[in-house]
């Protein structure tokens, strides 16, 4: 069945040579976006990517208060022509990675450096497939009780992760 694969960075992103860096509260060293989402690569995701301003929303500043640009005067996102917007991606499909073309998922292109410099996070889960489960459970042998155990472990486990992943986005 595989395990439940989730990534949640969420802090001020930034590059740094030909890396994409997160300083995240919880950490002190910052994390590299790469490196997170290697595991993930050639799977099947949902993957949301957005500005993540302060709350309560600063409707004063520059992206809520998410946009760290404003006081150079122009932002990559483009927060000094519109400074109301937000970058949301929501995506579904395999995610893919070339060096020279940055991040895709599914056919769709992500720019990533559009969180540059921005309060963001990014949130990655490996989809669930729930018609190869029942085809694995389907295939047991009713008669071979250790198997059984085996695939109830496994079922176990993976419930489990998702918990502690809700766990720790409600804590969010």
């Amino acid at each position: 069945m595989g395990e439940l694969r989730t990534v949640l960075l969420e802090g001020i992103f930034y590059e740094e040579g030909d890396d994409f860096l997160v300083q995240m509260d919880s950490q002190p060293q910052p994390m590299s976006v790469r490196e997170a989402l290697t595991p993930m690569i050639d799977q099947d995701v949902h993957l949301a990517a957005h500005h993540f301003p302060a709350t309560p929303l600063d409707k004063n500043r520059w992206g809520g208060g998410c946009c760290m640009w404003e006081s150079a005067g122009k932002c990559p996102a483009g927060h000094h022509k519109d400074p109301a917007y937000l970058f949301n991606a929501m995506l579904d499909g395999v995610l893919r990675y070339d060096p020279l073309k940055g991040w895709a998922v599914g056919e769709k292109a992500i720019d990533l450096r559009l969180l540059a410099g921005h309060r963001s996070r990014i949130v990655a889960v490996i989809k669930f497939n729930l018609d190869k489960m029942r085809e694995s459970l389907g295939s047991l042998d009713p008669n071979d009780l250790s198997e059984l155990g085996g695939r109830a472990t496994q079922m176990r486990d993976v419930l489990a992760q998702l918990q502690d992943f809700l766990r720790e986005m409600k804590d969010d």
